[in-house]
């Protein structure tokens, strides 16, 4: 019998990034530029932070031509539309690198969840986007044996009913990252319990290690291991997810700037834009989700918002002109 072990894989943030300018051409484009610390620039320009983590945003060739743009690029390419008055640019940080220039009031925003500690030094637009949040997931053939040793039979399940679990149970997630106050505490919780061992790779060696055999659950977004596996050419029907109580099925996300004239003055005049960020974003995120989980995800959105998302359009017309 295993001890229980957390494999831990330390991998980029979802942070946030930029796409084209809708209103130019690729021509047009800003070159690409990395800020120096505490560089402030002429008010006009916005740096995006854009990180690694698909299928929020693609790295450089690393999207085949079959695939749909990341719904992140498509969100920023959205906002860029909105925002003519501004020169563009992508700023690939990783989530320590963005925090650091926008608390530095660098002129510099992203993607980001909102936080107590984070309103401090960041200012927030009103809700942009409503994805699904974290889930449990386990190999679908390997369900009963989880049932087993998790004592679950059902519906949702509590991450800490999992964690403290002393059955040999194995489980991998991301190092160094936060899965939100209650998902955190749970595992800051039972720390002790569990035999630390710390690898490094990201989220697609993640997905790769629970279909092996080699973990036998693992923490992720769905609209990530969805991704995954149609990159590995895997049915989604391979692995089972569960929602944790702990957490909420859905989590808003909000573009974050710096606190101060500059990025108040941008916050602002994004939450002026018409229709609302939310109403333009709502179908975005829904490229990268299951048919069952979009009409969940329709539901929440509606129950949130009092409003449900139409029937996506192809990502190359979702743009606007």
């Amino acid at each position: 019998m295993f001890k229980p072990a957390v494999i831990f894989i330390t991998a980029l943030l979802p942070l946030v990034s930029v796409a084209q300018d809708v209103a130019s051409s690729a021509e047009q484009r800003e070159p690409e530029v990395t800020l120096e610390p505490h560089l402030h620039t002429d008010g006009d320009r916005i740096f995006w932070a854009k990180p690694g983590l698909e299928p929020l945003f693609f790295p450089p060739g690393s999207r085949t031509a079959e695939q749909e743009p990341g719904f992140g690029d498509l969100i920023l390419e959205d906002l860029e539309g909105q925002l003519p008055g501004y020169r563009h640019h992508e700023l690939r940080a990783n989530y320590a690198r963005l925090i650091s220039e926008i608390r530095a009031g660098n002129p510099v925003c992203g993607i980001l969840h909102r936080t107590p500690r984070r309103e401090g030094f960041i200012a927030f637009s009103n809700t942009l986007a409503f994805p699904p949040s974290y889930k449990l997931y386990v190999k679908a053939g390997n369900r009963q044996v989880f049932e087993n040793i998790a004592g679950w039979e059902e519906g949702a399940v509590a991450f800490a009913d999992v964690l403290q679990s002393k059955r040999g149970l194995r489980m991998a997630h991301t190092a160094s990252h936060s899965y939100g106050k209650a998902l955190d505490e749970v595992l800051a919780r039972y720390h002790s319990h569990l035999d630390l061992v710390r690898g490094y790779a990201g989220q697609k060696s993640l997905v790769k290690m629970l279909l092996a055999g080699r973990v036998d659950v693992i923490i992720e977004f769905p609209w990530v291991v969805n991704h995954h596996l149609e990159s590995l050419g895997i049915s989604s029907d391979e692995l089972h997810s569960m929602t944790l109580t702990e957490a909420p099925a859905y989590e808003p996300a909000y573009i974050g700037c710096p606190k101060n004239d500059w990025g108040l003055h941008l916050i602002d005049h994004l939450n002026q834009i018409e229709p609302p960020l939310h109403e333009r974003m709502k179908n975005y995120i829904e490229i990268w989700l299951k048919p069952d989980e979009v009409e969940d995800y329709r539901a929440a959105f509606e129950a949130y918002f009092g409003a449900t998302p139409t029937d996506p359009t192809p990502a190359e017309e979702s743009v606007p002109e």
